[in-house]
């Protein structure tokens, strides 16, 4: 986030957390990659605490989180 210039990174999944308080960090980050030309994708899973991914049964949306992450991860490694 704090480098002066982030072209040449690989692309990225910023995945965000609606009511953590990290989100707009993450968010900014997001937008610096794609200023930047890197290939980002960007969610924001509306009503997900922070770590809502690794806390089973706290949102419904972590199942969703969870595939989105395979599934790019598996786009960009194939």
């Amino acid at each position: 986030m704090w480098a002066d210039d982030l072209a040449g990174l690989p692309p990225a999944l910023v995945q965000t957390a609606d009511l953590d308080p990290l989100r707009d960090e993450a968010e900014a980050y997001a937008a610096r990659l794609a200023d930047a030309g890197v290939g980002v994708r960007a969610t924001n899973y509306l009503g997900a605490p922070h770590g809502f991914m690794s806390i089973p049964g706290v949102t419904p949306s972590a199942a969703r989180a969870r595939l989105e992450l395979a599934t790019e991860a598996r786009r960009h490694l194939a």
